[in-house]
C-alpha cells in the first residue's frame, strides 16, 4: 500500500486530464476511492462479493 500524495506520474495525470474536466476527474478519483474502501471491508470481514451477508 502506499499512502503517498504523489504517486500518479505527470504523463498519467495529463492523460486523464484530456478525457476529464476537473469536476469528472474528481468525481472518478472519489469513486475509485469508494470502491477501494468497501473492497478493503471485504477483505477485513473476509466478505465474498456477491454473497449476501444475512442481514
Amino acid at each position: 500500500m502506499n499512502d503517498r500524495f504523489d504517486t500518479a506520474p505527470n504523463d498519467i495525470r495529463g492523460m486523464a486530464r484530456a478525457h476529464f474536466d476537473d469536476q469528472a476527474l474528481s468525481a472518478l478519483v472519489l469513486w475509485i476511492a469508494t470502491t477501494n474502501m468497501f473492497n478493503r471491508i471485504n477483505v477485513a470481514t473476509r466478505q465474498i462479493p456477491g454473497e449476501t451477508s444475512g442481514f
